[in-house]
């Protein structure tokens, strides 16, 4: 059985990260609501969007980013595309069940409860695919 929301700390700051569900109605209310340390992503493995958004503010700090914000590094690297929109298409937020994930404070909480989304168990991915993400993740950082 999985576990519910994730506090996680971190030499950057804290990230939160939970499994949510959302209705198709909320989408794009939920991505605009999103604050400037909160992203939503259509991934399988929690794990990798954890290990992506700790890459990404580690870039930013050594100002080694490729994108304009943390939110859009997380998806370039997820997605291993450079290009934002392409990465939005790959993994962007979608209908059903998603990634919430916030760095430095608590989006996470905040976004559940204003829009009364129904949290769900997150649940370990199997090693292989864990590190498969990774591998992506460092091509893009190699790149």
């Amino acid at each position: 059985m999985g576990v519910k929301m994730l506090k996680i700390p971190t030499r950057m700051g804290d990230i939160y990260i939970a499994k949510i569900f959302i209705p198709g109605s909320l989408l794009e209310s939920i991505i605009n609501s999103c604050p400037e340390n909160c992203q939503v992503v259509s991934v399988k493995c929690w794990e990798v969007v954890l290990f992506a958004t700790i890459i990404s503010l580690k870039a930013f700090k050594e100002g080694r980013n490729v994108a304009k914000t943390v939110k859009g590094e997380i998806l370039i690297r997820l997605a291993q595309n450079r290009q934002i929109r392409e990465a939005i298409e790959k993994v962007g937020a979608r209908e059903g069940e998603n990634i919430l994930i916030s760095f430095g404070s608590d989006s996470v909480t905040d976004t559940i409860r204003k829009f009364g989304l129904k949290e769900l168990p997150l649940e370990e991915c199997k090693f292989e695919e864990v590190l498969k993400g990774f591998e992506k993740i460092a091509i893009i950082e190699a790149l």
